[in-house]
């Protein structure tokens, strides 16, 4: 199954040239399977999922899934807040790129993550999916096909540092 989401950048950091303005679109998609078991079974208010392809887009670049590296999409089911996040991490430094694509200023895409939170967001959803210096750019989702529309947000990291 295949995920579109489409948002917009709230705030970058100053070191992207050219600037990442407020209101730039970012789109993409990624591609779960639904057969692909939980990574970490035995928990039962939280599944973890392996996906099979990404894609983002952003000032014309097109960011794709690197050759290694966590692609995961965790799903916590619990009474305080309810999480969907979907991240593409590097594990280790001396690893490749866990997304590749065009360098902005110099800095390479080092992460993505796009994360909804919120208290009962998985009320009428099964708890399964259906079917350095950091430098940031962190966004609203606008939409996500097959998931809720709550607001939240996404996030791009060129640099070292986890993506916040």
């Amino acid at each position: 199954m295949t995920f579109n989401f489409q948002g917009s950048v709230q705030g970058a950091s100053l070191q992207l040239n050219p600037p990442i303005i407020p209101n730039t679109l970012i789109s993409g998609s990624y591609t779960f399977e639904s057969i692909t078991p939980d990574l970490l079974p035995g928990l039962p208010s939280q599944g973890t999922y392996a996906f099979s392809a990404f894609s983002v887009s952003l000032l014309g670049n097109t960011y794709s899934m690197g050759p290694v590296g966590e692609r995961i999409i965790t799903i916590i089911n619990s009474s305080a807040t309810d999480v969907y996040r979907v991240s593409l991490a590097r594990v280790e430094l001396d690893q490749p790129q866990a997304i590749v694509g065009p360098s902005i200023n110099g800095w390479a895409p080092r992460a993505f993550s796009l994360s909804i939170t919120e208290n009962g967001l998985f009320n009428s959803l099964p708890l399964v999916p259906l079917g350095a210096t950091a430098v940031q750019a962190a966004g609203r989702l606008t939409s996500l096909t097959a998931v809720p529309e709550p607001s939240n947000g996404l996030c791009i990291q060129f640099g070292e540092e986890v993506c916040q």
